[in-house]
């Protein structure tokens, strides 16, 4: 009976509040940076500032003409992973990859210009003008600008977006459809629209004490999240295609889960319950034991109840070697880049592999007690990272589990 193929992953591509590509925001994440900042809408008595995380010293390319930010960073996080497969020179193998790049909502920039076009008296609208507003969109302009002929999919997860794709793509390498995927997501909705409709849900940071402490995963001064734009993009292979054409193994994907762990919308399980079966499972699916596990990404938003419920669930699914583990969020440096929060975890944390280094929780100070496992606060831990765990949550539940394992 033949053997179902290895997922490797060989490039990695990132855009963040932290840099404009992977090697800039690591080292930013490693020097403990915060990198949000003051963003206001409105004007007069109406206007309101949030904290956020931008992506700045962002340049959008004139040849790209009028495709959305969010795409314009999927674009830039594609090619810089493409880039590091060997993959940008290699027409015939790239052109038989697939692409499971997803945003979780129109394109916002896009949207409100073709609105006003088709509101406004006399306008005329471009034939495609409504396909550049779906959410296959980075999908689509993705695949199409490197010529990935593959299959093409776009798997909108709210927050858990990003992780859902990278999911999806091991799995079409798992089932033997391709040899080679590019993965990954992508987010830019730092707009008025979104901004307030976070406020009226009751989950965005306090941001009185400043943008840059907004965002304080695991504190018992936590308020909620700081959202964030970027993008993120992996290339993933079956071990024997990479092999066969010499490429460099940066990380195995040893297992995934998908499920729910909410009540509601934005309701989270006090006690983690479902989330802790899910751990439960992706670890015997991937043959790892409590023990055995060296580090997880947590998802960490910095709201009251996603970090105390993330907490439960995982000494619940891991008993007492919990405590041994190293655990931290990125969010406190660089806020939630939403639909691409998963796979700039993962992408992260594959450098966790390579380097043997735990980045550190930013704006923990003040621990929670209930919150009471080891955050890595302060300061990077050297710690050999043989296996790692993602987790990544969403609005109405939505959940993914992506272990990643050391390439040797």
């Amino acid at each position: 009976m033949q053997s179902r193929p290895e997922v490797v992953v060989t490039g990695l591509g990132a855009v963040t509040p932290a840099g404009l590509n992977v090697e800039d925001s690591w080292d930013c994440l490693l020097r403990g940076e915060q990198r949000t900042s003051a963003f206001e809408i409105g004007e007069g008595p109406e206007a309101a500032t949030y904290p956020v995380g931008l992506v700045k010293g962002f340049v959008p390319s004139a040849s790209l003409g009028a495709i959305d930010r969010s795409v314009q960073f999927g674009l830039r996080a594609s090619v810089e992973a493409l880039d590091q497969a060997g993959l940008s020179q290699d027409d015939e193998y790239r052109r038989r990859a697939g692409c499971v790049f997803s945003l979780s909502k129109p394109p916002p920039e896009r949207f409100s210009r073709l609105y006003r076009s088709y509101t406004s008296a006399g306008s005329l609208v471009g034939t495609h003008g409504i396909t550049e507003v779906w959410p296959n969109a980075g999908c689509v302009q993705i695949a199409d600008r490197y010529q990935l002929i593959g299959p093409r999919l776009c798997l909108p997860a709210a927050c858990a977006t990003g992780t859902h794709a990278v999911i999806r793509a091991a799995g079409l390498i798992l089932d033997g459809q391709v040899d080679c995927v590019l993965a990954g997501a992508a987010e830019a909705s730092l707009t008025p629209l979104y901004l307030a409709a976070f406020a009226r849900m009751g989950v965005l940071a306090d941001g009185r004490a400043g943008s840059k402490r907004a965002c304080r995963p695991f504190d018992r001064q936590r308020t909620g999240l700081v959202p964030a734009e970027g993008a993120a993009a992996l290339v993933l292979e079956s071990g024997t295609a990479a092999r066969k054409r010499g490429a460099k193994i940066l990380a195995r994907i040893s297992g995934y889960w998908q499920g729910m762990h909410a009540l509601d919308l934005l309701q989270l399980e006090p006690d983690g319950h479902s989330l802790a079966v899910g751990l439960r499972q992706v670890m015997r699916r991937s043959g790892l034991t409590a023990e055995s596990l060296d580090y997880i990404c947590a998802h960490g938003t910095g709201t009251i109840a996603n970090d105390a419920s993330e907490t439960e669930a995982i000494k619940s699914a891991l008993g007492p070697a919990a405590r041994k583990l190293s655990i931290s969020s990125h969010k406190g440096a660089i806020g939630h880049t939403l639909a691409a929060a998963g796979v700039v975890q993962i992408v992260l944390t594959v450098n966790s592999l390579r380097q043997g280094l735990i980045p550190p929780t930013v704006n923990l100070e003040y621990p929670d007690p209930v919150c009471d496992l080891d955050y890595t606060p302060d300061h990077v831990h050297q710690r050999l990272v043989r296996q790692a765990l993602c987790i990544t949550g969403g609005f109405g539940g939505q959940c993914g589990l992506v272990v990643l394992s050391r390439a040797d």
